[in-house]
């Protein structure tokens, strides 16, 4: 006689006929995924635009995204970026080189240099100023335009960059705690005003003037073209108060990236006007700004106040509290993503208001005069 048959025999060959089944939709769904993930610059830019995508949904959907610090100039920019994107939780990596195969998404702050060889994906980060009189090649464009995206520090430059058939997304720059660097102990700040830049006959001829000035004085002065390491944090510590004079006579826009850190270290900042009205504005009560001829008034009212040091302070406290580098990069990651060279310009932040338009037009107009 037939042994009897289990009556659930027929029931668990068709629950894992039925779990196998499942399994092979997912790795076949898991597959299709993978095979649909963009590589590569151009299909990042398609993915996202017809997602109607954010910022930051572009940065955390980059599965190998990466700072390349190859400039001691903006070195201590990339960290704070680092810092930043770490802080909202975009998973990132810092690399001081870059393979000339690389698969990855590089987010460069020397796109304009041409002896930098592109990666097949990346995020261009400018930080020039491409509204003065110095001559662009078109390459600087035509690589703006072929990133995934593109950050600028000024409303100005993306308004040029726009008409350019570039479109950038307004990330200034701004106050991280890792800009500052421990600096060297010294006696006494025993340096009246300090300059560090490139000198040319337009600056020469305002700090050859500094002591001309009503209620000035001899001044002992530092004026030095070491811009970075050992000499520079010296600088900073020796210092009482820096003064920022533009290269160019037209279409300047503040030199952010080196009054940024005279601020962390305590300097007091004396700058020339710019034409970009956003950037100005907001460091207002925190630089004091002034045309070319009134900067030596304006160093010398400074020296005199009997509350310097702790203006200074006061600066600096302003200077966080309104100029947070994780606030600005964290109202970017909230716009909309769009393509650089789709035309037309990004709009600007909600917070630059009428400034900003402003300041936008003006750099245009300079650029173009």
């Amino acid at each position: 006689m037939a042994p009897p048959k289990r009556a659930g025999r027929g029931v668990t060959s068709r629950k894992r006929a039925l779990y196998a089944a499942l399994l092979l939709a997912a790795l076949l769904l898991c597959a299709w995924r993978l095979r649909a993930r963009p590589r590569g610059g151009a299909a990042l830019r398609r993915y996202f635009a017809r997602r109607n995508a954010t910022v930051g949904d572009v940065l955390n959907s980059i599965e190998d995204l990466r700072l390349l610090d190859n400039s001691p100039i903006f070195s201590y920019v990339v960290q704070a970026l680092s810092a930043t994107l770490t802080e909202l939780g975009v998973r990132h990596s810092v690399h001081p080189d870059m393979p000339p195969d690389t698969a990855a998404t590089y987010i460069l702050l020397t796109t304009h240099e041409a002896h930098v060889k592109l990666p097949g994906s990346y995020i261009a980060y400018n930080l020039e100023q491409l509204t003065t009189d110095k001559e662009w090649q078109g390459f600087v464009f035509d690589r703006y335009g072929a990133a995934v995206m593109v950050w600028d520090f000024s409303p100005a430059n993306i308004a040029l960059l726009a008409a350019r058939g570039v479109r950038a997304l307004h990330v200034p720059l701004g106050y991280a705690p890792t800009i500052a660097r421990p600096l060297p102990e010294v006696a006494a700040k025993d340096v009246d005003v300090l300059f560090i830049g490139t000198l040319n006959a337009r600056r020469m001829q305002v700090l050859g003037g500094l002591s001309a000035g009503p209620g000035a004085r001899a001044y002992a002065t530092l004026f030095s073209d070491h811009t970075r390491g050992d000499d520079l944090l010296l600088a900073y510590a020796r210092s009482k108060l820096a003064v920022n004079i533009h290269y160019f006579g037209s279409g300047q826009l503040l030199e952010v990236h080196r009054v940024l850190p005279l601020l962390v270290h305590r300097v007091w900042v004396v700058s020339e006007r710019s034409t970009d009205a956003w950037l100005d504005e907001s460091l207002a009560g925190i630089v004091d700004f002034a045309d070319r001829e009134g900067i030596a008034a304006a160093v010398a009212a400074a020296l005199a106040r009997p509350d310097f040091g702790a203006e200074v302070e006061a600066r600096l406290e302003r200077f966080k509290a309104r100029c947070a580098y994780r606030d600005y990069v964290r109202r970017a990651m909230e716009r909309r993503y769009v393509v650089p060279d789709g035309g037309g310009p990004a709009p600007l932040p909600a917070a630059a208001g009428a400034a900003a338009a402003a300041g936008a037009a003006a750099g245009a107009a300079a650029a173009a005069a």
